[in-house]
C-alpha cells in the first residue's frame, strides 16, 4: 500500500538520486511512513498499519507507532511496536522526539468520540513511555491537528491544523513555544509557508539552513501531493513571525 523511501543527495549533479524502498525490514505489505530520525541516524520512529494484512508478522489494531534501529549489518531492524500505553485501538502516529529522546509528541484519534485528531505528549521513563496526555485546547482545536515537529531542544512545536481560526485554507502550519510548564501563543507561519491548499509535514533543520514541507496543489479536479525544500534558518523564521 504505502512504503518508506530513501534518497541520497548527489553533490556533483546537485540532485537527489538513488531513490528506493529497499530498507531492510521496515517495509511490508501494509502502510508505512517515517516521521522521526535521530540526529545520529541510528534510530527512527515510523507509523505502521498492517490491519488489512492477515498474514502480517506485526499485527496492528489500527495505525500504531513503532521503533526501528540501524543494525551492525547496515540495515534497519524489524519494527518494534511501542506498548499499549502509547498505541491505542485508534489511529496513533506521526511521532516526533526531542534530541535527548525523552519527550515524544504524536497524533492520536483515541478521543475520537469527542474530538478529531489531537496532539499528545509522552515522556520516557526508563524503558517505557508515560501515559500520554493531550496538549491544551489552545493547541488542539475542534478540528484536526497533525504532523507535529518539535525542535531538538524541545522549545518550539510545529504542527498542522484545519481547526484554528487564523488559517489560510485547508491545513496550515503553526508554531507554539514551550514556556516551562505552559505554552505561548499559537502562530500561523504565514503566506511565506502556507497556501490556500493543504500544507503539512513541516520540518526545519537549522544546521543545514533547510526546511521541508508537504504541499497539496489542486490542478483542475486532480490533486498532487509533493515535498518542497527551501532555504530557511530558525532565526529567519522567528524574525518573520515577529514582523
Amino acid at each position: 500500500f504505502e512504503d518508506i523511501y530513501s534518497a541520497k543527495w548527489n553533490a556533483d549533479s546537485k540532485e537527489w538520486d538513488s531513490i528506493n524502498n529497499r530498507l531492510g525490514r521496515i517495509n511490508g505489505n501494509g502502510f508505512e511512513s517515517v516521521s522521526h530520525i535521530s540526529e545520529d541516524g541510528l534510530l527512527a520512529y515510523i507509523t505502521l498499519n498492517n490491519s488489512a494484512d492477515n498474514k502480517a508478522k506485526i499485527a496492528t489494531r489500527s495505525s500504531d507507532i513503532a521503533e526501528v534501529k540501524w543494525t551492525n549489518q547496515g540495515q534497519w531492524s524489524t519494527p518494534k511496536l511501542l506498548d499499549k500505553t502509547v498505541n491505542s485501538s485508534f489511529y496513533d502516529g506521526n511521532a516526533t522526539l526531542t534530541a535527548d529522546g525523552m519527550t515524544m509528541y504524536f497524533v492520536s484519534e483515541r478521543n475520537a468520540n469527542a474530538k478529531m485528531s489531537d496532539i499528545y505528549v509522552s515522556y520516557k521513563q526508563g524503558n517505557k513511555w508515560s501515559k500520554p496526555t493531550a496538549l491544551p485546547a489552545e493547541i488542539n482545536s475542534k478540528g484536526r491537528e497533525t504532523t507535529p515537529f518539535v525542535t531538538p531542544d524541545g522549545r518550539y512545536l510545529f504542527f498542522s491544523s484545519n481547526g484554528h481560526t487564523k488559517g489560510m485554507g485547508g491545513y496550515d502550519v503553526y508554531v507554539v513555544e514551550r514556556m516551562g510548564s505552559s505554552w505561548g501563543e499559537v502562530k500561523n507561519l504565514g503566506s511565506a509557508i502556507n497556501t490556500v491548499n493543504d500544507d503539512f509535514g513541516f520540518k526545519i533543520y537549522d544546521a543545514l539552513g533547510k526546511a521541508y514541507i508537504n504541499g497539496m496543489e489542486l490542478v483542475g479536479e486532480k490533486a498532487s501531493l509533493d515535498i518542497y525544500e527551501f532555504n530557511l534558518t530558525f532565526a529567519e523564521l522567528l524574525k518573520g513571525l515577529a514582523e
